[in-house]
């Protein structure tokens, strides 16, 4: 009995001390799942507002819904790589195509996607064998043409925002077409176009002005298959960008979304204008990309773009979700993350639900704990106050130049004038020289002649004047002292640093 029960005993020791078989991993994909089809992941980050629901199956609709967005998951997958990896067309396209849905009327913007077709091949045979693709093709009767479905958008929108690839190197095209006046009238069957682009902006970042004229002389071709003109005199547009460096090519297909970006957030301005019916300039369209490049801000926000981009044309049957990759998935983090320290994490305005002690800031009424003053300017710079309204006088204050006393100074008042360039006033920091009516400044207590467009007040401080006053008749007691102090003339011009030299 008692050994049947040590018997039990060891058999049961045996079996809890048994290693459960380790679960093996695919190293391969699986030949039998079909492409984009969901798949199991291994980690989401849990949260009480979401169900995953693990233990209920998909439906078939389901499936197909989701395995027919598959590329545009792919175009955000590829995001998520590396952050200085090339930036491909798919991811490109899909996050623009979700950013031109966000325009009250769309149809304003063509935005063709046609990789698949090679519109700006750099080999001339390459070009020819695309032409061909898409050429026009004349009706039986002669009284007109068959186009390709490339043209069928491009023909009845107002703009088009095409960013192209050159082996690596993005550019971004921005054209404006209208209808061409007195196309009726030109019957040649070979040459006829009626429509044509009346703005071009041509976006490099690279400044590679080969690779400039051949976009015009690509796209002057492919246009005119869709009779659609080019002409010489053609309105270019500059919508400057800060270059880069030649080898930071992957840097320009960031920059082309952003520009792209931009400039569908300036035809939302355009669009709420003429809802107002407010017949103002246009010309804000083509100003400079006014803004500091923010690489992984454009890659976070072309990889929301795309990643909206599946969940809507999969009618909202996917849904976003945060993953936590084990070691065994391609997924590196230092290739992404941007963070160099931990300064990053220590936010400006971090307040803590249960942070403990709560009051941490001290604010004295003393004179003692008051920050110290602003520096005083350096002796050669004014000190002018900008009067509120530009009817107001400008009044500066110019501190005395080396070789006076301190104790003289001079002031004047003019009425500021307008910048002829932008119709703004001029700012109170600009060069002396730069602020119309004002050349000239003298220093001399005897200075009888009131400069031309101000009027200068002369202050003195009696105790450090050592200088002689003139009498009532404007001279001064002994010219020959004035005379020694001021040798050139009795009221020098003032310099600064760089016209002294």
């Amino acid at each position: 009995m008692a050994g049947s029960t040590k018997d039990n005993q060891a058999k049961v020791k045996k079996s809890v001390e048994k290693k459960a078989p380790e679960k093996k991993i695919r190293k391969n994909p699986n030949p039998n799942q079909k492409r984009g089809q969901p798949t199991a992941a291994a980690r989401l980050i849990s949260s009480p507002y979401i169900k995953f629901g693990w233990h209920k199956p998909l439906s078939g609709e389901v499936k197909e819904a989701v395995q027919r967005v598959s590329s545009m998951a792919d175009s955000m997958y590829m995001l998520q790589m590396d952050k200085e990896r090339e930036i491909e067309s798919l991811s490109l396209r899909n996050g623009l195509f979700w950013e031109q849905r966000q325009l009250a009327n769309e149809s304003m913007v063509s935005m063709p996607s046609a990789d698949h077709i090679d519109l700006f091949p750099e080999e001339e045979d390459a070009f020819e064998d695309t032409l061909r693709k898409i050429g026009k093709l004349p009706l039986d009767n002669g009284q007109g043409f068959v186009l390709h479905y490339l043209f069928s958008k491009l023909r009845t929108r107002e703009f088009l925002v095409l960013p192209v690839d050159f082996d690596g190197y993005w550019v971004t095209v921005i054209a404006r077409m209208r209808e061409k006046p007195g196309a009726a009238r030109n019957l040649d069957i070979e040459k006829f176009c009626d429509r044509e682009v009346s703005d071009l902006a041509i976006v490099d970042p690279v400044l590679s002005e080969s690779r400039r004229h051949l976009v015009i002389r690509r796209l002057t071709s492919i246009l005119a298959e869709g009779c659609i003109e080019l002409p010489a005199e053609v309105t270019r547009r500059h919508i400057e960008v800060p270059p880069i460096q030649n080898s930071y090519r992957w840097q320009t297909g960031l920059i082309a979304y952003a520009v792209s970006r931009e400039f569908l957030r300036r035809l939302k301005t355009l669009e709420w204008r003429r809802g107002l019916a407010m017949h103002s300039s246009e010309d804000f369209l083509w100003v400079s990309f006014q803004e500091n490049y923010n690489f992984e801000a454009y890659r976070q926000s072309l990889m929301a773009a795309c990643a909206f981009q599946c969940i809507e044309m999969s009618g909202y049957q996917a849904r976003l979700a945060l993953e936590v990759p084990s070691e065994d998935s391609n997924y590196q983090p230092s290739s992404l993350s941007h963070i160099r320290d931990d300064s990053f994490y220590k936010r400006d305005e971090k307040w803590e639900v249960f942070q403990s002690p709560t009051h941490t800031f001290t604010v004295s009424m003393s004179q003692e704990s008051r920050p110290p003053p602003p520096s005083p300017p350096s002796p050669n710079v004014p000190i002018c106050t900008m009067p509120p309204s530009p009817s107001d006088k400008l009044v500066c204050e110019f501190p005395p130049p080396p070789g006076f006393d301190v104790g003289v100074r001079a002031t004047c008042e003019l009425v500021p004038s307008l910048d002829a360039n932008t119709g703004e006033q001029n700012a109170p920091d600009a060069p002396m020289e730069d602020i119309p009516g004002l050349s000239q400044v003298y220093y001399s207590p005897a200075s009888p002649t009131p400069l031309p467009a101000a009027e200068v007040k002369q202050e003195y401080d009696e105790p450090s004047l050592k200088r002689p006053l003139p009498d009532d008749d404007g001279d001064y007691e002994d010219e020959d002292e004035a005379e020694e102090d001021l040798p050139s003339a009795k009221r020098p011009k003032i310099e600064d640093e760089h016209s002294a030299e």
